[in-house]
């Protein structure tokens, strides 16, 4: 970067910031007027981040975008500027590569945090109370794919855990849950078929079946509703021993 701010000592304190490099101060990256600035969203620290106050500014409350022609560049080069698909067509704020991911998995933990609990959120272009339009969703789950989890990321989601609000955000921990639970589900395998028990003795007995499906990600043997064996991709037979007559 071309500047570097010293935590406290470069504090915004109400005055200044007329260009870059002068104050941080505490953006709210689900803008605060999108949810009526309520209380605990106002204060929940998962979207709220560190940022050039002039930057921060420049950003408002327009949506996070990908900018076709840049109507301003910041020094590090965060875009302000319309939207580049045509889905949305108004301005947008883009953030730099790097962190776009980190901003992507904020807005889905916002998402399900505050899930029914967003009825009298004024919404925006971007999001509706606090679901994602699905230009936007299309974006971030893009961005999520495109800049995976950091360490950065994930000693912010330990400290946030241990030290602040006792929660976390789960697509930091779990970047799968993204598209378990937006993105377009996998086939259930097909179950196996032709089980048969055979081999029967007082004691033991082997089990075979035939193996219907080719996604499936392995097998689970049950004995009175208790799991006793988990078993790998393509199985088509299992023996049991020590068994006891009933």
């Amino acid at each position: 970067p071309a500047y570097e701010f010293t935590f406290g000592d470069d504090q915004d304190q109400g005055l200044g910031g007329g260009s870059e490099g002068e104050f941080y101060n505490r953006e709210h990256s689900w803008p605060k007027s999108w949810f009526n600035d309520q209380s605990p969203m106002n204060t929940d620290i998962f979207h709220v981040v560190p940022t050039d106050k002039f930057v921060n500014n420049r950003r408002g409350s327009y949506p996070y975008g990908e900018v076709s022609s840049p109507t301003w560049t910041s020094t590090n080069g965060s875009k302000l500027g319309p939207y580049a698909y045509s889905e949305y067509s108004g301005t947008v704020f883009e953030p730099i590569d790097a962190y776009k991911g980190d901003f992507a998995r904020i807005y889905f933990y916002m998402s399900t945090r505050y899930l029914n609990e967003d009825g009298n959120w004024p919404g925006s272009p971007m999001v509706d109370g606090a679901q994602l339009e699905q230009w936007a969703l299309d974006m971030m789950m893009e961005w999520h794919m495109q800049d995976p989890v950091s360490q950065k990321e994930i000693d912010r989601n330990d400290d946030i855990y241990n030290f602040v609000q006792n929660n976390r955000n789960p697509f930091v921990d779990h970047p799968t849950y993204v598209d378990l639970i937006w993105g377009v589900p996998p086939d259930l395998p097909a179950s196996p078929g032709d089980f048969v028990a055979d081999e029967i003795t007082e004691t033991s007995l082997s089990l075979s079946w035939s193996d219907n499906s080719d996604n499936e990600s392995g097998f689970y043997i049950y004995q009175d509703n208790e799991r006793i064996a988990t078993l790998g991709t393509n199985t088509i037979d299992y023996s049991l021993d020590q068994l006891q007559a009933a």
